[in-house]
């Protein structure tokens, strides 16, 4: 297998669990985004819809289902910095799977360095996001 720079990888299982615990990590990250949501709406159809609206764009506009070199350029920085488009990077990666031979592939930053980028964008979501809920939550529970 070709992985990006031309280096033959081969996905082993620790690279696998590696992977795992990298989605994972990013699903706990996720988990507190919603719950300061939550905690924000007012109702539960309001906390419903305002979890799915930020969830698509962040979603689409990555490289998890498109190559970022089919997007026009402020769209394709900001999706080469998406949390999402390093997690999915790194998590291809790691699972031994690199872009087709004929891609193109970038080489910013986040994208040549996705692993280390998706675990320091899934702390520091989470660590957001969790002090949001936290402050939230003692507010409505304090009165």
């Amino acid at each position: 297998m070709r992985a990006a720079g031309g280096l033959a990888h081969r996905a082993s299982p620790f690279d696998a669990l590696l992977a795992y615990l990298l989605i994972l990590l990013f699903a706990f990250a996720m988990s507190w985004v919603g719950a300061a949501i939550g905690l924000t709406a007012r109702s539960v159809e309001v906390a419903q819809s305002a979890g799915l609206i930020w969830l698509f764009p962040v979603t689409f506009i990555s490289s998890a289902f498109v190559s970022t070199h089919t997007m026009p350029g402020p769209l394709r920085t900001v999706a080469e910095w998406n949390p999402v488009s390093a997690t999915a990077t790194a998590v291809r990666r790691l699972f031994g799977n690199p872009p087709p031979a004929g891609l193109p592939t970038s080489d910013t930053w986040p994208v040549v360095h996705a692993a280390p980028y998706a675990v320091t964008c899934a702390c520091l979501i989470t660590g957001a996001s969790m002090l949001l809920a936290l402050r939230k939550f003692r507010r409505i529970t304090l009165g």
